[in-house]
């Protein structure tokens, strides 16, 4: 499809990292998540190790939400539009131009610029994938994805009132606004996996997965969307939180039950999608359940790690090989990833929740269990992400 819709001379002209979204955005996506875990580490075993211009609680929360996840975000949306509208992505020097926002909003904490410059570059960025895909979604009349121009602008919504909170002109308390961002990704993959968890099972198992009722499916949007409003407005320690949160919980293993991923066990790059979707209900109902304010408050990592960061990771290897060029399922040996990216978000959770005394330890683990994650994802499909496509087209 891609030869369809590409000049291919034009193409060849491009430096192959420019040539899509996903390229620049999924290595220096993950590359950045490394040195923000790392630094994060240190500075939570080491208080002023290094010197930032925002607190450096909020600097890793906002930057392992808008900056690294949100990048992966933004490279997978432009990548995908071109799919589901057959026009063009972004490439060339527009999209040298929008990484070039990210980048800058990423190195603004480190030198000393206003803060107000900072959501400036965050929100231009995010303004840009925004215009990237609905101008051909809208063009195109693919009113099934006119749903991710609102969705972004929740996005850039949230990202302002972190601003906001930092510079005390909203009075919201910063968590709740960190944990609203969180279930603003949980939304997105629903979304997203809903649509192609299924997808690739039915076609790589070759059965037949029973697909959801339209009335849970948008049942389980709303249910987001009213979760993210009232975390964001008086947390989730309240019954109607606890009760949305239950439903959802409920909701989302009905659903991941009928895509009958226990069958892929023998394929790990589809096998590994459903692992790492199964923490988006089990967060929920966990956090619908569980009492303890430590663990409570832990269980935010389930999202964070297992949910994002595994879904996310899974799914970049999978495009990263398919959108180079490269057969899915016949690529380089990945699964020692998701293990480790699995025993990352169980040791952070579950490991602090029960030997809470070792938590410096089990903090630096699990940062490390992601970092090589990551890293190697770097190193490995790095040098796939910056060459022309191994079968020769474009993109």
């Amino acid at each position: 499809m891609l030869l369809n819709v590409t000049d291919k001379q034009k193409e060849d002209k491009i430096p192959p990292l420019l040539r899509l979204g996903f390229r620049p955005f999924f290595l220096f996506g993950a590359l950045y998540s490394c040195l923000v875990i790392i630094i994060w580490s240190g500075l939570y075993t080491h208080p002023g190790m290094v010197s930032l211009t925002v607190p450096s609680l909020w600097w890793h929360a906002h930057e392992m939400l808008f900056g690294f996840s949100m990048a992966i975000v933004g490279g997978f949306l432009m990548t995908a539009v071109q799919n589901w509208t057959g026009v063009p992505g972004t490439r060339g020097l527009k999209l040298f131009a929008i990484f070039s926002l990210w980048l800058l909003a990423r190195l603004s904490f480190w030198v000393d610029a206003p803060i107000w410059s900072s959501l400036v570059l965050d929100t231009l960025f995010m303004a840009c994938v925004a215009w990237s895909l609905g101008y051909r979604v809208v063009v195109t009349k693919r009113q099934r994805n006119y749903l991710f121009i609102p969705i972004l602008a929740v996005a850039a919504l949230l990202n302002a009132l972190s601003y906001g909170v930092l510079l005390g002109e909203v009075s919201l308390p910063i968590n709740q606004v960190w944990h609203s961002t969180l279930l603003w990704f949980m939304l997105l993959i629903s979304v997203m996996g809903g649509r192609v968890i299924p997808f690739f099972t039915e076609k790589k198992l070759g059965i037949q997965v029973s697909s959801p009722p339209v009335w849970l499916e948008r049942a389980i949007i709303a249910l987001f969307v009213l979760l993210i409003g009232v975390t964001l407005v008086s947390g989730t320690d309240n019954m109607v939180a606890r009760g949305l949160l239950l439903t959802a919980g409920i909701a989302q293993c009905v659903r991941l039950y009928r895509w009958q991923g226990w069958r892929a066990y023998q394929v790990p790059m589809l096998f590994w999608l459903h692992v790492f979707y199964l923490f988006l209900p089990l967060g929920l109902l966990l956090k619908a359940l569980v009492i303890n304010p430590w663990a409570s408050n832990l269980i935010w990592h389930l999202f964070a790690i297992g949910a994002l960061g595994g879904v996310v990771l899974a799914m970049i290897v999978r495009v990263t090989l398919g959108h180079t060029g490269r057969n899915v399922y016949q690529g380089p040996t990945v699964s020692w990833l998701f293990y480790a990216l699995l025993i990352s978000a169980l040791v952070r959770v579950f490991g602090m929740w029960f030997w809470p005394v070792y938590t410096l330890e089990l903090v630096a683990a699990s940062a490390l269990l992601w970092t090589i994650s990551y890293g190697w994802f770097a190193v490995r499909f790095g040098p796939m992400l910056s060459q022309a496509r191994a079968d020769g087209a474009a993109g």
